[in-house]
């Protein structure tokens, strides 16, 4: 989108619902770096393939103690 038609857009948004709006973005940005700052390498790449439903039984054998603290549920080992 050109910037000034980004401009015209934000104009037409009232001052509270654009404040709300930076306020979210501000937020996911710094649950985003948080998650690349204080995490090991390895450890992001496993988040990521949590995130995206890519972990393997190796991933998920190896480190059921850390997905289990992440909050990760094995859908194919729950008993109901």
């Amino acid at each position: 989108m050109p910037y000034y038609e980004l401009t015209e857009r934000i104009r037409t948004v009232p001052y509270y619902e654009l404040t709300e709006r930076i306020h979210l973005f501000h937020k996911k940005n710094q649950e985003i770096y948080k998650e690349f700052e204080y995490t090991d390498r390895n450890e992001l790449v496993l988040l990521a393939k949590m995130k995206l439903g890519r972990l393997d039984e190796k991933d998920i054998t190896e480190y059921v103690w850390l997905l289990e603290r992440w909050g990760y549920e094995d859908k194919n080992n729950s008993t109901d």
